[in-house]
């Protein structure tokens, strides 16, 4: 089966390029971008499969990645990967690149684990029902989390991990966040 592109995203002059290779297997390459062509410069295979959900924190060079139920994290200055456990079914990922916290939405343990991006320690924050989105505003510290099932947005305190649902509309499947507006 070809591989199909599922994101691309960019720092300078290195472009991550997300690879499915069917439904199993997964392919993250980084590719040189200069004047004259893109190159691959490697193949990083050892990223797991059925691929979920990509973040990066263009700050620290770090790619996040859900993947078999768990967050795989590259370096992107070496290549080198390392796992991190997540929750059941890990389906949506967030940088905030102030805090250097990472945010992963476990859709089928209906909760969100945090990462910090400098220990690695992990905290877990329960919401409602199928987190499948998510939504940082790194100048108030907020993240907000899509919860299909429940109807509902779950706003965190990015300095606490405290809780507040807000109730929306039906099944809701994406959010986004104007950090200048502070609109949701």
């Amino acid at each position: 089966m070809a591989p199909t592109t599922s994101a691309v995203f960019g720092r300078s002059r290195r472009t991550w390029a997300f690879l499915t290779l069917g439904i199993l297997s997964l392919l993250l390459v980084p590719v040189m971008r200069s004047a004259h062509a893109d190159t691959v410069s490697a193949t990083i295979t050892t990223v797991g499969t059925a691929p979920g959900a990509l973040a990066v924190n263009p700050v620290t060079n770090k790619v996040y990645l859900s993947a078999s139920g768990q967050v795989t994290v590259i370096d992107g200055a070496t290549n080198a990967v390392t796992h991190m456990a997540a929750g059941i079914n890990p389906s949506a990922i967030a940088v905030n690149t102030v805090t250097n916290k990472i945010y992963v939405a476990n859709a089928d343990s209906n909760d969100v684990t945090v990462f910090n991006g400098v220990t690695n320690a992990t905290a877990t924050v329960g919401v409602d029902a199928s987190p499948v989105a998510l939504a940082v505003n790194e100048t108030t510290n907020k993240i907000y989390v899509a919860n299909q099932v429940s109807n509902t947005v779950s706003v965190i305190d990015g300095a606490t991990n405290g809780v507040t649902p807000v109730a929306v509309g039906s099944s809701p499947e994406a959010v986004g966040v104007n950090a200048t507006t502070n609109k949701i």
